[in-house]
């Protein structure tokens, strides 16, 4: 059965609303839709499981180990599992991205 869920209806996180699979139609894919101004970003952190980011509109910089990427609407940025990632919106408009989970 298809489903059409507002952003809005999902659980607000800071920057970002969360999808979890689980509660919507018990599917396995989760993820972040993430809105970032300008100077706004996440501090290094890291996850058992791989992340990938889909750049929506905007510009980021993300921290990954050791390597340093720029990215914008249109790219895909990978974080591999357990290795430290960090990201900030570069400007100049609104980041926005959504974040596999």
């Amino acid at each position: 059965m298809a489903i059409a869920i507002n952003r809005n209806q999902l659980e607000a996180d800071g920057n970002g609303y969360l999808f979890h699979g689980k509660d919507h139609g018990n599917t396995n894919v989760s993820f972040i839709y993430v809105d970032m101004h300008p100077g706004e970003g996440v501090r290094l952190h890291r996850h058992g499981y791989d992340e990938v980011f889909v750049i929506l509109e905007g510009n980021v910089r993300f921290t990954v180990g050791g390597d340093v990427v720029n990215a914008s609407a249109g790219d895909v940025v990978v974080g591999p599992a357990s290795v430290p990632h960090a990201f900030v919106s570069v400007g100049p408009g609104v980041l926005r991205q959504m974040v596999t989970k």
